[in-house]
């Protein structure tokens, strides 16, 4: 996911996934010569989701909410009422299988904190992608990528005004290493005991890169941890449209908040030729460089593979970010199928 040519241009950011080159010089993917084919997410009729559970099913899925785990995360509040955030993450689970149009489905607690999903029909291996559509956190963030000044340099055109924010890191980039190297350990120790990662700088955040081990100090990225007025996550999209990008890729576009968009144009606009991150489920996804100020929409473009994988992926992903974050992951439990 090498940042080389990505860019963002104009009023649409284009946010690259799962190794997609990003948008390069010029209009966004999708905005030049003729005008994509938007596909509105579809909306199932209700009769998708029935309101028991079918007796004729052919593929059941069960999975569990460990709160007290969640706890320990630190992803939820220590007084937080455990029914409520099952009755939370039952109700999000609920919204997006029905707004994945899956077909005849039913999403069902059961006791000891576990749910089940169960189909009248699935297509041979379609699991996964439930599995994954349900235990996806659901986040996304958008952050500026820190690193030292000489790098944020030697990524730009000879012909292009400096960044006007630099010296987010005051160190020099031996000492940037260091620190990349110690904080790395640091959130290496708290996934192995399944405790939250607290930052030694209140200023940065480290996230590890989507797709890789933590065995490399390359695995990870250094972003700003902003103020609250500055922060911008997922919630600030709006109305999920799926379409085919100029290179034939599916994309998912969003609008964002029409009361977000005045602060989100004064934050991009201020950060000016620096990276900005792309963090889906607290992974960092790629990072390219914003061109000018952005104010109207986000383009989400999905990875390599099959046009339908690319296609099933896009509608999942809306209808993830569309149905919420989940406030506790599920875990998966079991697949019978019969």
């Amino acid at each position: 996911m090498g940042m080389a040519g990505s860019r963002i241009v104009g009023t649409i950011l284009c946010v690259c996934l799962l190794g997609l080159a990003c948008c390069g010089d010029g209009e966004p993917e999708g905005q030049s010569g003729a005008q994509p084919q938007l596909e509105a997410l579809p909306q199932p009729e209700k009769k998708a989701a029935p309101a028991k559970p079918i007796d004729d099913w052919q593929v059941l899925i069960t999975f569990d909410v460990d709160v007290e785990a969640a706890r320990k995360g630190g992803h939820v509040r220590p007084d937080a009422d455990a029914d409520e955030l099952f009755d939370r993450v039952v109700e999000v689970a609920r919204e997006r299988v029905r707004a994945a149009d899956l077909g005849d489905h039913w999403v069902k607690a059961r006791g000891n904190r576990r749910f089940e999903v169960g189909f009248a029909k699935l297509a041979p291996d379609q699991h996964h992608e439930v599995v994954a559509l349900v235990t996806r956190r659901g986040t996304l963030e958008f952050r500026i990528e820190v690193l030292p000044d000489d790098e944020y340099r030697s990524r730009m055109d000879e012909r292009e005004d400096p960044p006007w924010r630099l010296g987010l890191w005051k160190g020099s980039a031996t000492q940037f290493a260091a620190f990349k190297r110690s904080e790395s350990e640091l959130l290496q120790r708290a996934y192995a005991s399944g405790t939250r990662y607290v930052p030694s700088q209140p200023a940065f955040r480290l996230v590890r890169e989507a797709g890789k081990d933590g065995s490399d100090q390359a695995h990870f990225h250094l972003l700003e941890v902003p103020s609250e007025a500055e922060t911008f996550d997922g919630d600030l999209l709006r109305r999920p449209t799926v379409s085919m990008g100029m290179m034939g890729h599916p994309v998912v576009i969003f609008e964002i908040e029409a009361s977000r968009q005045e602060a989100f144009g004064d934050w991009t606009e201020k950060n000016v030729q620096l990276p900005l991150a792309i963090v889906l489920n607290g992974e960092f996804h790629s990072a390219p460089i914003i061109r000018s100020r952005l104010t109207t929409h986000v383009q989400v473009t999905l990875g390599t593979g099959p046009r339908e994988q690319q296609k099933r992926e896009a509608h999942a992903l809306a209808a993830v970010l569309q149905a919420g974050a989940m406030p506790v992951q599920p875990t998966l439990v079991s697949v019978d199928t019969r």
